[in-house]
C-alpha cells in the first residue's frame, strides 16, 4: 500500500509517456534550494503631505503637515542613525501613476548592506511609506553548477522511484531545460530578506 500512495504522488506530478522515436522515458522535475548571493536590496518609499491630530479635552485641531516638512523630518532620523539621504533618487513617474491629489515624491534607495536595509524599514515616520522592497539575487557560474548536481540528483531520485514502481529502471538522461536566470528579482510584502528561492529543472530519463 505505502508503494502504490507513493507511485500515484509522483505520477500526479511527473510523466511516463513515449518519445515519438519510440524510445520510452519518464520525465521529472528537479527542484531544490538555490544557492545565490545577494547583491543588492532596492526600496520605493513614498513622502507625502499628511494631517495631524492633536486631541485637545476642548476640541480637535486639524494640521496640514506639507511636504518639504515630512522630508525634513524623516530624513533627519535616517541621518540620525547613519543612513546616507544623498542616496535617494527621485522618481517623479511613479508618484505620477498614482494619481496623487496632494504634494509628495517616491524616492528609489539602493544598498548592498542587509544591516542598511534592515534599519530603513524599520524607521517609521509619519507621512511616508515603503510601497515597495525588493531583493535582487544574483547566481555566479559556480553556485549554478552546484545547483544543477543537486536538482539532477532530487530529479534522479524521483525517477528512480517511478521507475521501481513500474517494475523498470532508468538509463541515460535524454534531455534536460534549465528553467533558471542568473539574476532573480524578488519583491517583498513582509520583511524577509532570508527567503529562500528554488533551482527548477525538468530531465527525461530513457527507461530500462
Amino acid at each position: 500500500m505505502k508503494n502504490l500512495i507513493v507511485h500515484i504522488i509522483f505520477l500526479a506530478t511527473t510523466m511516463l509517456t513515449f518519445a515519438q522515436e519510440n524510445i520510452p522515458y519518464i520525465e521529472v522535475s528537479g527542484i531544490v534550494n538555490t544557492e545565490m548571493t545577494t547583491e543588492r536590496y532596492v526600496l520605493n518609499i513614498e513622502i507625502t503631505d499628511f494631517i495631524k491630530y492633536d486631541n485637545l479635552p476642548e476640541n480637535v485641531n486639524k494640521q496640514v503637515v506639507k511636504f518639504l516638512k515630512t522630508k525634513e523630518n524623516y530624513f533627519k532620523k535616517l541621518k540620525d542613525v547613519g543612513i546616507d539621504t544623498e542616496k535617494f533618487i527621485e522618481n517623479p513617474i511613479i508618484y505620477r501613476a498614482y494619481d496623487k491629489d496632494k504634494e509628495g515624491a517616491t524616492y528609489i534607495y539602493e544598498t548592498t548592506s542587509e544591516k542598511e536595509y534592515i534599519k530603513l524599514v524599520n524607521i517609521k515616520s509619519e507621512g511616508v511609506d515603503i510601497i515597495s522592497r525588493t531583493i535582487i539575487f544574483k547566481m555566479s557560474d559556480e553556485q549554478r553548477a552546484k545547483n544543477l548536481m543537486k536538482a539532477l540528483e532530487n530529479a534522479k531520485h524521483k525517477a528512480q522511484v517511478i521507475a521501481s514502481n513500474s517494475g523498470r529502471k532508468i538509463g541515460e538522461i535524454i534531455m534536460i531545460i534549465d528553467h533558471n536566470r542568473n539574476t532573480i528579482k524578488e519583491t517583498l510584502y513582509y520583511l524577509n530578506p532570508d527567503r529562500e528561492n528554488q533551482y527548477y529543472i525538468t530531465v527525461r530519463f530513457k527507461i530500462i
